[in-house]
């Protein structure tokens, strides 16, 4: 697919979908961002071209002191653009923890909603839309690095094991005090 003249240098295409900013416009730190991520999502994974060729949704991504995105899902082309312009079918507003939690696929859309990390800045336009919004965003599971274990269940385990060793360390103790 050739570039589209109202796409700037900053064009990634993968597979039929093209990625951009506005002519001319620079973005901020959270467009650039969003721009790096969308392009490595489409690299990464053919799945995720397909559902973005399905998507047509405009969506306000708002960070804290108002820091602003607009992405505008168009089948083939996906246009980023500074602050929130015009009518958002999806408008999520939170901190930039919450928002790389999600797209991280540490965080479930749905559960950070219901928690308050992430809000709505209204009733979304297109909810079918914006749940394929939210499918498009997140990470899929065969991408993300296994947990590594915590301390707590390490220290867990070992407490067991002490407990053990002690019941029967103490068991054979008085075993041998009785058989004297």
């Amino acid at each position: 697919m050739a570039n589209d003249d109202s796409m700037d240098d900053s064009v990634e295409q993968n597979a039929e979908v093209t990625v951009g900013t506005a002519s001319g416009q620079a973005l901020n730190g959270l467009g650039m961002m969003l721009l790096q991520y969308l392009e490595q999502n489409l690299a990464d994974s053919r799945d995720k071209v397909e559902l973005a060729r399905r998507l047509r949704a405009v969506v306000a991504v708002e960070m804290e002191k108002g820091i602003a995105c607009t992405v505008d899902f168009q089948g083939s082309r996906i246009e980023l653009r500074n602050g929130i312009e015009g009518r958002t079918d999806l408008h999520l507003k939170g901190s930039y923890l919450a928002f790389a939690d999600l797209v991280s696929g540490k965080a479930n859309p749905l559960v950070q909603l219901a928690r308050g990390k992430m809000k709505l800045g209204g009733w979304p336009g297109k909810p079918i839309q914006s749940v394929r919004v939210f499918r498009f965003l997140k990470i899929p599971q065969e991408f993300l690095t296994p947990p590594r274990p915590s301390h707590t269940k390490v220290a867990g385990v070992l407490g067991v094991v002490v407990a053990l060793g002690l019941g029967l360390a103490l068991g054979a103790a008085y075993l041998f005090h009785w058989l004297d």
